[in-house]
């Protein structure tokens, strides 16, 4: 296969196909088999924290984690649409105080958090 390792991983589900894809290989290069290693280590430290890991979990690479809880508050209606300019969110506080909720695993050098 000579796969080679995603710059970025999404979705539980995709970590769960590479795997695959990689079991079903007869054969696996050095490259390959230490991608298959790294995806199963992180398939084990997040899967028994997140019970829908098989139906699928968001990975959150750790750099852009406040993004995502700024998006994830506003889409469930917590920050009012009509918000005054004048006031300011610390979304660094904002996203600290969410992390707790939150799983964190490292792939190949990239910490991810999942809840």
């Amino acid at each position: 296969m000579n796969a080679n390792a995603p710059d970025t991983l999404t979705d539980s589900r995709e970590v769960e196909t590479l795997i695959r894809d990689l079991e079903n290989e007869d054969t696996l290069d050095a490259d390959d088999a230490g991608l298959l290693a790294d995806l199963r280590a992180f398939r084990d430290d997040l899967a028994g924290y997140c019970d829908d890991w098989e139906y699928g979990v968001q990975l959150i690479p750790e750099d852009e984690f406040e993004d995502y809880c700024r998006e994830l508050l506003a889409d469930c209606g917590e920050i009012p649409k009509n918000l005054p300019s004048y006031i300011v969110i610390d979304w660094a506080a904002t996203a600290d105080n969410l992390r707790a909720d939150y799983t964190e695993a490292d792939f190949r050098g990239r910490t991810y958090l999942a809840r």
